[in-house]
């Protein structure tokens, strides 16, 4: 269905790196949007993530904890 960039194996978590062009191509941001729900539709979280991310990810590893069971 989808190939993700990284997927917790206990998780159904998904972090994506988005770079500029999913914004700027149209075909790419459409191609985005329908994978997003596919994934979505069998349960798995997508956790969007840009190059603002890079510098510190812990603030997207904490975002991605957030969604965990407790």
């Amino acid at each position: 269905m989808a190939r993700v960039d990284l997927k917790f194996r206990d998780f159904p978590i998904a972090p994506e790196y988005d770079g500029d062009q999913h914004r700027t191509n149209s075909r790419q941001w459409r191609r985005d949007v329908s994978r997003l729900a596919d994934l979505a539709e069998v349960g798995i979280t997508v956790v969007r993530a840009t190059a603002d991310d890079l510098p510190d990810f812990r603030k997207l590893v904490s975002r991605c904890r957030a969604l965990l069971p407790r």
